[in-house]
C-alpha cells in the first residue's frame, strides 16, 4: 500500500533557557517539539484517512563557530507500527 503523511508542528519547548556552554562560545541546545498531522494510507483495495499526534526531541549545538549549528533529532508518529525519523541537520548563517 501507499503511506501518505503530512502535518504540522504547533509546539516547540526548549531554546536559550536550557542551553549548556561548552566552550568558548557553544552551546547544547535540547528540545522536545509536540506534533499534529494528517495523512492516508492506501492499498489492497482499501483506504484510511485520520489524524494522528506526533513528538519529537533532540539536541542542538549552536555557535560552534558564529553562525554555525549542527542538530539531532527523533520523531514518532503516534501511529500502530508508524515510523520513526531520525534526523541530522547543519545550519549556518552568513
Amino acid at each position: 500500500g501507499k503511506l501518505f503523511i503530512a502535518g504540522v508542528m504547533p509546539g516547540f519547548l526548549g531554546g536559550s533557557d536550557l542551553a549548556v556552554p561548552v566552550g568558548a562560545t557553544a552551546r547544547v541546545v535540547p528540545f522536545l517539539a509536540p506534533g499534529f498531522g494528517f495523512g492516508s494510507v492506501r492499498g489492497g483495495g482499501d483506504s484510511e484517512t485520520g489524524t494522528r499526534g506526533s513528538i519529537a526531541f533532540g539536541v542542538g549545538v549552536v555557535d560552534l563557530s558564529p553562525g554555525l549549528a549542527l542538530n539531532l533529532s527523533w520523531r514518532q508518529v503516534f501511529l500502530d507500527h508508524g515510523p520513526m525519523t531520525i534526523g541530522l541537520g547543519m545550519t549556518f548563517a552568513r
